[in-house]
Order: structure tokens, then C-alpha cells, then sequence
């Protein structure tokens, strides 16, 4: 006589309960675009963090083996790569993600091949040029490299190319790839870095030597990762509108890049190095936070947002998706300012410890920046890009007006005002501008429960401020339970009631 278990025991709980999860969530029209999202940026985010760290690990290395004129001049050689390979770009990434979207499988190796063309040969004019400059003004900064200047050559061109190479990836929503090709990049890098410097102590030379492995070795793995498979052939008819395309957003690069470091020239003009090494430091734990999750949440963004527009109601799912996206951002800024003396001590020391209070200003930027994202979108989706740069040109300007009119008087909060400021007169403006191209939903209600947990924890951390150390981190940990607590809440309600927004003409503007 044979023994069976009856069918109720068959499975276990969980994998009955799993198939009915996925079932709900492909069933429901908003689940279903936002749970792959999550997916990919969670692999992003082990992509984006190997990049950032590829960027920072190796700085108390140089540090320590450098001398002080060294690492200005490694600072200025950084600079200088920065900003060529920004020029050199071109904006090719973001077009290839855009057209990659709108092509079919077969032609997909020509927009590789055409793109990669056009990094190269922008990449190698740029490079010589880089070379050029260093060898006239060689003896005044670049001693240490008299006679080296060709390395940048090679080194602008791998860089442009690795950053098209790591929008391929992205476009084909290839998250696992990524990652592998980022922690190469950054184990090649560390390796070569204490080859060169610490062991054979070949000071600059020896930073730009491991810059040149771990570039290459990088950009080999990625060729590994989106050729094969390519029928690759350069259309320079395809190559025309791509730029036309890509080009206007390298000077909205340029004035993000201004928007972010005006405040510093303010401060250290019309108030003090004390002043400007206070912003740094709000600015630095900032960028922790960017890098966890503003970084990851873009890579992921950046690949999926043009396919959404071929779906159903896209853009009410672009306001749904970005609006969820600002509340969980909100929420990450909020317990970072009611952990906010915690995060300074560990940064930086309890010297610091009155950076706490900057705290909510220099964070906000993260979450105006989805802002940003929503509002540029339809530039994006309408081939309208040509627009982004005189745009954003209107934020720099108000940026240095409010600058300054309130450094001079507020310091170090009045740069971060003038920050923030900046970014909302820009969202403003972009929005303005993007409803003639692609008019997309405003959900006040998703805003204001996000701004709603930033003006809590801004109250508390002003409240509680004298509180015993023990006391804060209690009350502190109690508020950000109780705000996640109220984030669950919402997320479950708002996506249960949403689906009503899917419907035929449930937009009309």
C-alpha cells in the first residue's frame, strides 16, 4: 500500500502564494511597467555603486602616495578628462537608448556601429586636442607628465566609448551585464592603482597608468557584452539626426554641472573656506544618497522610459512610475535628516556636527531632480532636445541672482536656498515648455504626501534637537517607522484605486 500526501501539502505556502503575487501584479496595467523597474534598479544599484566607488576608492591611495602638488595636479588632469569626455559625448548615450527603442531587431547592429563610429572619431578629435593643450602648458602644471601627454589620447577615447557602451546595455535593459562590467572596471582600477602607486610608486604617472588598464580592460568586457550577435555597419544618413539629436544635451550637462557648483564659488567669494568646507560636507553625505538610489533609479529609468510611450495611457504610467519614485525618495531624505547627526559624525566628525542642520536643504536637490525627469521627459519622447540647454540655462541664471542676493546675507543655507530654488524655477519652467510636446498628468496628491514626509522630518529634527543622544536616535528611529509605515500605506491604497486612471480617455490633456 502506496502513501501519499494529500494535495494541500504538496507545495509549500510560499510557492503557492508566488505564482498568484506575479499573476496580480502582470494583471494590473501599472504592476506590471513598475515592477520590472524595480527589479532593474536594484541591479543598477550594485552597477552604479561599483562605478562610484571605481570613482572615490582609490582617492586615500593617491592621498597617501602623492605628494601635495601631485594630487593638484591629479585634481586639474581629472578636471580637465571630465570635462573633454563631456564634450566628446556628444550626446550619443541617451540617443542611442532613444532610437534603440524605435528600431527593429535587425537594423540594431547598424545604430551600434554607427553610434560606436561617431564615439570614436569625436573621442579621438577631442583626445587630440586634450594632448595639445597639455604639452603647451605642460612645464606650468603638468610637470610630472612632460613628455607623457599622448596617454590622454587613448584615455578620452576608451571613456567615451565605455560610456556609449554602458547605455547598450541599458537600452537592452541588460542590468546583470552592467554590474559585471562595473565591478571589472573597478577591481582592474584598485589592482593597477596599488601596482602602479603604492608599489612601483609611479606617482601621477602611475594614477594615469591604472586609469589606462582599468579603462581597457573595461571596455573589452563590454565589447564582449553587446557586439556579438551585431551586424555592424556605419550609416552616416542615421548618423545626422542622431547628433542633431544628442548634441543640445551637452550643454544642459554643462548647466547641471554649473547649477551644482555655483554655490561654492558664492560661498567661497562672499564668505569663508570655513563656510564652503561646511556645504562640502552636506554636500558628500548628498551624494551618498544619490548614489544609492538617484544613480540606480536613472540607469533603470533611462532604459525602460521609452518603451513605455508605445504602451497605453503612457503618460498618466510616467507620472505614476516617477510620483512613486519621488516618494521613496522623500522618504530616504527624511530619515537622513532625522539621522542626520549620526551620518556627519561618520562622515565627517563631530566637528562638522552644525552640517547637520543643511542637511534638509542639499538633499531636497535628489528628489527635485525626479522632478526634473518628469518634466524633460517630453522633450525626450518629441526629438525636441534642442530645448533642454536654453532651458536649463534659465536655472543657472537664478541660481547666481539668488546666490547672490543670499550668500552674502545667509551663507551657507543661502547657497543651499539658492540650490534649490534654481531646481523648482527650472521644473517650473520645463513643465511649462513640455505641454506643448507631450502634456503629462499632474498627481498633486502623490506631491504633497511626498513633500508632507520632508516638512515632518525637517519639524522633528528642530524639535528634538536638544534631546539626550539616546533620546534622538529613539525618537528618531519611532518617526522613520512610523513614516515608513505611512509610505505602505499609501502605496497600497493609491495602486488599488489607480486602476481606474487606465481607462480610455481617463486623460484628456
Amino acid at each position: 500500500m502506496s502513501f501519499s500526501w494529500p494535495a494541500a501539502f504538496k507545495k509549500p505556502k510560499g510557492a503557492r502564494i508566488a505564482p498568484r503575487m506575479t499573476q496580480a501584479i502582470e494583471d494590473h496595467p501599472l504592476l506590471a511597467v513598475v515592477y520590472p523597474l524595480v527589479k532593474q534598479s536594484a541591479v543598477y544599484f550594485v552597477g552604479t555603486g561599483l562605478v562610484g566607488l571605481g570613482n572615490f576608492l582609490l582617492v586615500p591611495l593617491f592621498t597617501r602616495y602623492l605628494t601635495l602638488a601631485d594630487f593638484g595636479v591629479y585634481a586639474l588632469i581629472e578636471i580637465a578628462l571630465l570635462i573633454t569626455v563631456t564634450m566628446a559625448q556628444l550626446g550619443m548615450g541617451t540617443s542611442y537608448v532613444r532610437w534603440y527603442a524605435e528600431s527593429a531587431a535587425a537594423r540594431r547592429g547598424e545604430l551600434l556601429a554607427t553610434c560606436g563610429f561617431a564615439a570614436v572619431t569625436a573621442g579621438a578629435g577631442a583626445g587630440c586636442v586634450l594632448v595639445l593643450l597639455a604639452g603647451s602648458l605642460g612645464f606650468r602644471w603638468l610637470g610630472p607628465l612632460h613628455g607623457m601627454q599622448w596617454i590622454f589620447l587613448p584615455l578620452v577615447i576608451f571613456k567615451n566609448l565605455q560610456g556609449l557602451l554602458f547605455c547598450v546595455l541599458q537600452a537592452s535593459q541588460r542590468a546583470t551585464a552592467y554590474s559585471a562590467a562595473a565591478a571589472t572596471r573597478l577591481l582592474a582600477l584598485s589592482g593597477a592603482g596599488i601596482w602602479f602607486v603604492a608599489v612601483h610608486r609611479e606617482g601621477i604617472r602611475g594614477v594615469l597608468f591604472s586609469w589606462l588598464v582599468g579603462d581597457s580592460i573595461c571596455l573589452l568586457l563590454l565589447l564582449g557584452f553587446c557586439v556579438p550577435g551585431q551586424r555592424l555597419r556605419v550609416d552616416l544618413a542615421l548618423l545626422k539626426p542622431i547628433l542633431k539629436y544628442g548634441y543640445p544635451l551637452v550643454w544642459s550637462v554643462f548647466m547641471g554641472l554649473l547649477l551644482d557648483a555655483s554655490c561654492r564659488f558664492f560661498l567661497a567669494k562672499y564668505q569663508s573656506l570655513a563656510e564652503v568646507g561646511l556645504y562640502a560636507i552636506g554636500i558628500k553625505i548628498t551624494g551618498i544618497f544619490a548614489m544609492g538610489f538617484l544613480q540606480p533609479f536613472g540607469s533603470a529609468w533611462i532604459g525602460i522610459a521609452f518603451s513605455i510611450a508605445h504602451r497605453p495611457n503612457a503618460p498618466v504610467t510616467y507620472t505614476k512610475i516617477l510620483g512613486y519614485a519621488l516618494v521613496v525618495a522623500m522618504f530616504l531624505i527624511a530619515a537622513a535628516i532625522l539621522f542626520g547627526p549620526y551620518l556627519v559624525v561618520l562622515f565627517a566628525g563631530r566637528a562638522y556636527l552644525s552640517a547637520t542642520r543643511l542637511l534638509p536643504w542639499v538633499l531636497l536637490p535628489i528628489a527635485l531632480r525626479l522632478l526634473e525627469y518628469w518634466g524633460s521627459l517630453p522633450f525626450y519622447l518629441k526629438y525636441e532636445t534642442r530645448w533642454l540647454g536654453p532651458l536649463a540655462t534659465v536655472g543657472v541664471v537664478v541660481c547666481f541672482a539668488l546666490n547672490a542676493l543670499l550668500v552674502p546675507r545667509f551663507g551657507v543655507f543661502g547657497a543651499a536656498w539658492a540650490w534649490v530654488g534654481a531646481l523648482a524655477a527650472n521644473i517650473f519652467v520645463l513643465t511649462l515648455a513640455a505641454r506643448r510636446y507631450f502634456p503629462l498628468p499632474i498627481d498633486w496628491k502623490t506631491a504633497g504626501f511626498a513633500a508632507s514626509l520632508w516638512a515632518a522630518a525637517l519639524v522633528e529634527s528642530r524639535v528634538t534637537a536638544g534631546l539626550s543622544p539616546l533620546s534622538y536616535f529613539c525618537v528618531s528611529s519611532v518617526t522613520v517607522a512610523l513614516l515608513f509605515l505611512a509610505c505602505v500605506g499609501y502605496f497600497h491604497r493609491d495602486v488599488r484605486v489607480s486602476r481606474s486612471l487606465f481607462t480610455e480617455g481617463a486623460y484628456a490633456d
